[in-house]
């Protein structure tokens, strides 16, 4: 569902829900990498990824400081400070 754009806004909470899931870690946070080129969700995907503390997506959500996006612009320039 959150890779399906026919969904909308509606993905936008998604990555903070699989965020909460602790159990599953390595298969949320590649989910949430997977999904940082879709300006629709991804500044809420960069936003769940530094809630993880995922070091291991940092490379990717560098990639995102040069969106057209200035919401995803700023989350990936949080996200790469802390």
């Amino acid at each position: 569902m959150i890779k399906d754009q026919r969904f909308g806004k509606a993905r936008e909470m998604l990555p903070f829900a699989l965020a909460r899931i602790k159990k599953r870690r390595k298969e949320t946070v590649s989910a949430l990498t997977n999904i940082l080129h879709d300006n629709e969700v991804a500044a809420h995907a960069i936003s769940a990824l530094a809630k993880l503390k995922a070091t291991e997506s940092l490379n990717q959500i560098k990639v995102c400081l040069g969106s057209t996006k200035h919401l995803v612009r700023k989350e990936a320039q949080k996200a790469v400070k802390n």
